[in-house]
């Protein structure tokens, strides 16, 4: 379900536009705050969530992402 992923490349999760929290770190996003955004159309997204293809989330260190696009927190978490 998930991929490990280089920072010279995007997983899948990163390649269309999706509403989700403009900052997503492991220690403090909680589901909740997911379950917030994830699956909201462009015209229901707004703050504290963002509508873009999530680029500015790349650490820029290797990481580990969702292998396809999903509305799963769970996964994402």
């Amino acid at each position: 379900m998930c991929l490990w992923e280089s920072t010279d490349q995007k997983a899948p999760l990163f390649t269309e536009e999706f509403c989700h929290p403009v900052e997503i770190k492991k220690t403090t996003t909680t589901a909740a705050s997911l379950d917030g955004c994830i699956g909201k159309t462009l015209n229901e997204c707004a703050s504290p969530c963002v509508f873009s293809n999530g680029a500015d989330l790349i650490p820029e260190n290797d990481y580990c992402a969702p292998k396809d696009m999903t509305k799963d927190t769970t996964i994402i978490m």
